[in-house]
């Protein structure tokens, strides 16, 4: 699908089915036989880029905001100050990143967010 293809029939698929298929297909729409959706479905499913989204989605932004800012090499004392907020509630912050990333410690922590993709680690700094 990435490469353009809007369509794929088994070649088991009824001569009638492969007509339908191919008006819409010249319509604009995509046609793929329900063995290959299916295929496509788990896939997409089980791919590293779904995973690491689900991953995203757990934590809330300003876990993030602190987990990126951690990765970037910051002291806590430093993520309270770009954040505008006192350093117990960013000792808060990291336990619960460790908890959701299943962490012992910052390194780990950021590992581990790392090789999920949601944190981007910047060596020119």
């Amino acid at each position: 699908m990435e490469l353009g293809v809007d369509g794929y029939l088994l070649k088991d698929t009824p001569p009638s089915d492969i007509l339908e298929g191919l008006r819409m297909v010249m319509r604009g729409s995509s046609v793929f036989s329900s063995t290959v959706s299916a295929n496509i479905i788990q896939g997409y499913l089980h791919s590293p880029y779904n995973r690491a989204k689900k991953n995203r989605d757990s934590l809330t932004a300003r876990e993030a905001e602190v987990l990126q800012l951690i990765a970037d090499g910051r002291t806590n004392d430093d993520v309270a100050d770009a954040l505008g907020v006192t350093v117990k509630a960013i000792q808060v912050h990291l336990t619960n990143l460790y908890a959701k990333l299943d962490a012992k410690n910052r390194t780990e922590a950021v590992v581990k967010a790392a090789r999920r993709g949601l944190v981007i680690l910047d060596d020119s700094q």
